[in-house]
């Protein structure tokens, strides 16, 4: 019986076989998220999103069918002109859509970049921020084990209702997003860019505002807390600063941009650098305690809300006495199971050992998320103690 050789395949045929198989992977990630877009998108640009997504994940395997058909002219033709030509079709309406990021005359919100620039054509703009938003949250049970379906069933209708708004706001709609920061961190780019939003309210010519800088929380910097405090920011007429940090991982680095973000606007913005107030929503509290760790001097008072402390720059700031006398207001929920409540009064109590003086409220049947749930609620408290902490003497 005579030899026969294995048959080795072309190498063109094996190459194909990988791509494909690529594709099929990432058309099975995309499946869920483009499918729950084009059911449950707020908006119309969110369901051209999930289509142009599908198509450019389903083109490898068009393309490789195409070859086929080649008896077959006029289909072949087609497949190929759709493919990709159609989502490039969408994704150039998308970007024709995209907010400009250019602030309308008068607003009192705006964005600002120390360094870097608005990018309109990132993912974060060519989808609306509120699909974003809706679709992490809606995804939740996939990623994320600590989030309830009673949680996320009361955090949409929130949310969704603070974006509403925004939406119908063209000085909110024209901003665009600072997502696309977020995103960068999670794949290794640069996320720290000196972007700010800015919020300042109407004012006097020479008259000089309070100042309240806002660091947000894990998941990065959601245009709906610069909602939420704009109703703070003229209920007490103060300018508001807040600075992006990436997906909001404030240890390295953090201090710094803070700081870059206050000097800022101490430079260039209607405020009294004497009565300055630093507040952190989540994961923001660890910016805050480094951002105190590394100068205490230019903050006047201090807010954490449903906050993560950083251990070694609390005990730095204790054994140095830079708590002493320092106004700190504690907002939680006692429903958190994020930042559970026994872990918020045990740094409580090393901040008032330290000489800090403290305040707490905690929000009954309220979790984590607390600042869209209860939102009018949040903002009364948080103005009724600065209207009544006196601020340290610099």
């Amino acid at each position: 019986m005579a030899d026969h050789e294995p048959t080795r395949r072309p190498l063109g045929a094996v190459a194909r076989d990988v791509a494909l198989a690529l594709a099929a992977g990432l058309w099975l990630i995309a499946f869920l998220p483009n499918i729950y877009l084009l059911l449950y998108a707020e908006t119309w640009q969110g369901r051209v999103f999930a289509v142009a997504s599908f198509l450019f994940v389903t083109a490898p395997f068009v393309l490789a069918g195409a070859h086929k058909l080649r008896r077959h002219r006029k289909v072949c033709a087609g497949m190929l002109l759709a493919t990709p030509g159609l989502p490039v079709l969408l994704t150039v309406l998308l970007y024709a859509a995209a907010p400009d990021g250019v602030p309308r005359p008068g607003a009192r919100v705006r964005s600002v970049y120390l360094n870097g620039s608005y990018a309109r054509a990132s993912l974060a703009n060519l989808l609306p921020e509120m699909d974003q938003i809706k679709l992490g949250i809606m995804l939740t049970p996939y990623y994320d084990a600590r989030t309830t379906d009673r949680q996320r069933a009361a955090l949409i209708p929130a949310a969704m209702g603070i974006y509403r708004e925004m939406r119908d706001d063209p000085a909110y709609e024209s901003l665009g997003s600072a997502m696309n920061y977020s995103y960068a961190e999670l794949y290794g780019g640069a996320y720290d860019v000196g972007h700010a939003y800015t919020i300042v309210p109407e004012h006097a010519e020479g008259e000089r505002l309070p100042l309240l800088v806002f660091l947000h929380g894990s998941g990065g910097p959601f245009k709906a807390y610069l909602r939420v405090l704009e109703g703070l920011a003229v209920e007490r007429r103060c300018v508001v600063v807040c600075p992006s940090f990436g997906f909001g991982n404030w240890g390295k680095g953090g201090a710094e941009a803070v700081e870059r973000a206050r000097a800022w606007a101490a430079a260039n913005l209607p405020v009294d650098a004497n009565r300055v107030t630093l507040m952190g929503l989540s994961n923001g509290g660890i910016g805050v305690l480094r951002t105190l760790a590394r100068d205490p001097k230019p903050y006047a008072r201090v807010i954490l809300v449903s906050a993560v402390a950083d251990g070694s720059a609390l005990k730095d700031l204790s054994e140095r006495g830079a708590l002493r006398g320092l106004p700190i207001l504690i907002v939680t929920g006692r429903e958190d199971n994020r930042v559970p409540l026994s872990y918020v009064m045990d740094y409580a109590a090393a901040l008032r050992a330290g000489g800090a003086a403290l305040e707490t409220n905690v929000f009954e049947d309220q979790d984590h998320f607390l600042v869209f749930q209860k939102r009018a609620e949040f903002q009364r408290a948080i103005s009724a103690w600065l209207s009544r902490a006196p601020a340290t003497e610099k």
